[in-house]
This record gives C-alpha cells, sequence and structure tokens, in this order.
C-alpha cells in the first residue's frame, strides 16, 4: 500500500490502526528540508518498536543512533538481498 511522500507520523498511526502492517518499507530522499531524515527514523522507530523498519536511503544518516528496528539499505541490490533473506 503506497501511503505518499508527505504523510506524518499522526495519519501514518491512523493507517497503522486500519490495516496493521508487520513492517515499513520508506524511502527517503534529501529534498524535503523541513523534515531531518535522521529525527524521522528515530521517531518511527520509537513510536513502532515492534515493527521492522527497512529504509532505502543515500542520505547521509547516523546508523548507530537510529533504534535496533530501523534497517538502512542504500540501494536496490541491498534490497533484494534483505528480500532474499527474510524469505
Amino acid at each position: 500500500m503506497y501511503l505518499g511522500k508527505g504523510i506524518n507520523l499522526k495519519n501514518l498511526s491512523a493507517a497503522c490502526s486500519a490495516f496493521h502492517p508487520n513492517c515499513f518499507y520508506v524511502m527517503l530522499s534529501e529534498g524535503n528540508s523541513k523534515n531531518n531524515p535522521q529525527d524521522f527514523l528515530n521517531k518511527l522507530g520509537q513510536e513502532y518498536p515492534d515493527l521492522q523498519i527497512i529504509v532505502n536511503s543515500k542520505a547521509v544518516l547516523k546508523t548507530h543512533l537510529l533504534p535496533d528496528n530501523v534497517v538502512i539499505l542504500e540501494n536496490f541490490s541491498e534490497f533484494m538481498e534483505f528480500l532474499e533473506e527474510i524469505e
């Protein structure tokens, strides 16, 4: 299910209540200056500690500061490898 490029955490919470996902796939770009990707992922990981959060991003992130349930993948090949590992 695609939720759009501008979804906020409040709307995400409503979607989760309705659809009960078991993971999130997040694509980040550096083009949105009003939202810090690091802060967004930290909030997302803390808000949903039981969900795996898979992030596709080339943004510079301090991965050691992210919650344990957040996985950073830098390209599509890494994403495919990740999917093969969880099958």
